[in-house]
């Protein structure tokens, strides 16, 4: 048998991923991972004889391959040498897990071919760190220099805001003046409420009725009064009936007012009026026709008659007075209905009002020079 003792032996160590075991082949196959690997590490080019008949001849160097395994799933982390090219059981292994050949040009292969622990590779990752600890990437801080502040609150522009602050206000000047039953008032501060509304670009502040809607209440509630001042003349001078007449008028124009302007009834007032003033032209009309019969009675000679139509033509005129002094417009002996009572209004005073006075008065002014001529 030839003496190997002083053959050079060159020791390669080849590392055994954890997963490479799953595809490992048993090493009695020919064709299995473990012989091919050896195969390529032994004889790169086919030279040497695989079969088990040959034997190494003197002076022949034998690779020493070493099978690493980093992670043993059996935890019994055994390595094995293989010194006979067709030899791959490890030793201290009944079954190698397969081997991996390390990659080329590896940096942390030494020069004798040894494959080190992959855990030494070295830092990967870009970041300048070697110690596993990732919280320095490197990237530095990306919201650096961004302002988080809300873009729409710095880039609001004053003057809008300034013209929804006035419109709010006006708005909630004309809402009071509804409440109280100034329509004309309501109107005034709903139009300058419209035109600040306007500046602003928004008009979810407005609520309720229109300027013009306003206006045509305060148009109403203005003929109203109008036909009760004629109803309190006709009244004081015993004409119940026309009275009547301009109550009902006072009345019906109330109610188109309050509707329009989406108020509270403020007619009660001038319904009263309206009663007051018919219970007064009935019994105007009683009087006047016992007055004639009365003169009837004492053409033909009935003077008994003739005073018992007069004394009953005077009682009923009495009562056509009484109801006829309760029905006048601000009369002393008229009642008053507190639902009707209005409260005067005064117009708001602001900035957005005085820039829209002043676009009013320029209006007027045109007005005038147009009419003038």
């Amino acid at each position: 048998m030839p003496d190997n003792s002083n053959d050079e032996v060159n020791e390669v160590v080849v590392l055994v991923p954890e997963d490479a075991g799953t595809s490992a082949a048993n090493p009695s196959d020919s064709g299995s991972v473990t012989e091919e690997i050896i195969d390529a590490v032994l004889d790169p080019l086919g030279a040497v004889d695989n079969s088990p008949d040959a034997s190494a001849t003197p002076g022949e160097v034998v690779e020493e391959v070493v099978v690493v395994e980093p992670a043993d799933s059996s935890g019994t982390g055994d390595t094995g040498t293989v010194t006979d090219q067709t030899d791959t059981t490890s030793a201290g292994s009944d079954e190698p897990v397969g081997v991996v050949e390390p990659a080329a040009d590896s940096p942390n292969t030494g020069d004798d071919g040894t494959a080190t622990d992959p855990a030494e590779v070295g830092d990967l990752t870009g970041t300048g760190t070697t110690s596993g600890d990732s919280s320095d990437t490197g990237a530095g801080d990306m919201t650096a220099g961004i302002d988080s502040t809300d873009p729409d609150a710095a880039s609001a522009d004053p003057d809008a805001q300034a013209a929804t602050d006035a419109a709010t206000s006006d708005q909630a000047a004309a809402d009071q003046a509804v409440a109280d039953g100034d329509y004309a008032t309501a109107a005034d501060d709903r139009a300058q409420a419209e035109n600040e509304a306007g500046q602003a670009g928004d008009d979810g502040m407005l609520d309720g009725s229109s300027s013009s809607e306003l206006q045509q209440s305060a148009d109403e509630q203005q003929q109203a009064q109008q036909d009760q001042q004629q109803e309190a003349q006709d009244a004081a001078s015993g004409d119940y009936a026309d009275a009547h007449d301009q109550a009902v008028n006072a009345e019906t124009e109330t109610e188109w007012a309050d509707s329009d302007a989406g108020g509270s009834d403020h007619s009660g007032q001038a319904a009263d009026e309206a009663q007051n003033e018919d219970w007064a032209n009935w019994d105007q009309q009683i009087a006047d026709g016992d007055a004639d019969s009365a003169q009837y009675e004492a053409e033909a000679g009935n003077e008994s008659s003739a005073e018992s139509y007069a004394d009953e033509a005077a009682g009923e005129q009495q009562d056509a007075d009484t109801y006829g002094a309760e029905g006048e417009y601000g009369g002393e002996d008229a009642p008053q209905d507190d639902s009707s009572e209005v409260t005067e209004d005064a117009p708001v005073d602001d900035s957005g009002a005085a820039d829209d006075a002043a676009v009013d008065d320029s209006s007027a002014a045109v007005d005038d020079d147009s009419s003038a001529g």
